[in-house]
């Protein structure tokens, strides 16, 4: 749970900077999909799964102030937390060795035989993994004492880059899209930090509405409220929408499998199956249900994380 002590930082110190102009440079795609073209809706989708070719989407805007802090603070080695096949690390490793920092993930279970891909690839991009029992990581605040003594002077990452400053990043793309016509933007939520980034860029009259990932329904709401007031945004300008997890966090099933197979042929989009497989699920199902009027102009933002789908069949 975020204390008031996690939300210290002067954020205005991190000012706007190039992470607004490569905000501004992502590729905006018009979406084709027979059920939306039947509900008479229009859907694009910004590309930020483009914005850097390792650490793609919402990641990367999660990490680009923590970075600056850590450089700010003279600090050399990033730690930070994740399961085995977590984004979040994956984009770490490949920021942290392009940016000449040591990095540490701390990785939820005891190490396998055979390590995912997903750790494989940030072992070969100079990250040390540290592995923990699932009893360990559920209480990971109680190891923070221990990780310093291993480590030394480190610059601690939540998992997910869920702090202020990773929300801050995400706000850089609100801020592009403030000056986008559309009507609503939709985007996967596990944390809400993207969520509260986002709605505080966003102009006066535009609202976010993030489909949840996870089973626990509107668990993100306080943490997610208090970002976006930490950030200065007092507006009721977001909505978490639950309903759409199929079984939880990570769960693929095979209606969902379908589901994504069908669309990717039509819509010719890659699909991430954590987070942007459910989110698409749950467009198709408004829109099938006549949620929106006619004309009604949507904005998706792709959060990136395709390298995944390495993860998950059919893939």
């Amino acid at each position: 749970m975020l204390t008031a002590a996690t939300l210290k930082p002067e954020i205005e110190t991190y000012a706007a900077d190039e992470l607004r102009l490569l905000a501004d440079s992502v590729a905006l795609e018009s979406v084709h999909w027979p059920i939306f073209e039947q509900a008479g809706v229009e859907v694009s989708i910004r590309r930020d799964d483009k914005i850097h070719p390792l650490a793609s989407g919402n990641k990367f805007y999660k990490l680009h102030h923590n970075f600056a802090s850590a450089k700010r603070q003279g600090l050399k080695t990033l730690l930070s937390f994740g399961g085995a096949w977590s984004n979040h690390i994956y984009a770490l490793a490949a920021l942290g060795r392009e940016q000449g920092f040591q990095t540490v993930g701390v990785i939820r279970g005891e190490r396998p035989r055979q390590p995912s891909d997903m750790l494989l690839d940030a072992e070969a991009m100079g990250m040390t993994l540290h592995f923990v029992t699932r009893l360990e990581y559920r209480g990971k605040a109680a190891l923070e004492p221990a990780l310093r003594r291993k480590y030394g002077a480190i610059y601690i990452i939540p998992e997910g880059g869920a702090n202020l400053l990773g929300a801050l990043g995400c706000r850089a793309m609100g801020e592009s899209l403030a000056r986008q016509e559309f009507d609503a933007v939709y985007l996967p939520a596990a944390t809400g930090g993207t969520l509260a980034g986002l709605a505080a860029g966003l102009a006066d009259g535009q609202k976010a509405f993030a489909i949840n990932v996870l089973k626990g329904d509107g668990t993100q709401v306080p943490d997610t409220r208090m970002l976006t007031r930490a950030l200065g945004n007092c507006r009721d300008n977001w909505q978490l929408i639950d309903g759409y997890h199929c079984g939880g966090y990570a769960k693929y099933p095979a209606e969902l499998q379908d589901f994504v197979q069908r669309f990717e042929l039509a819509s010719g989009l890659p699909v991430e199956p954590v987070y942007g497989a459910k989110l698409w699920w749950a467009l198709s199902d408004m829109a099938a249900k006549g949620v929106w009027p006619q004309g009604y102009k949507i904005m998706v933002i792709h959060t990136g994380g395709l390298q995944g789908r390495r993860g998950y069949s059919p893939y």
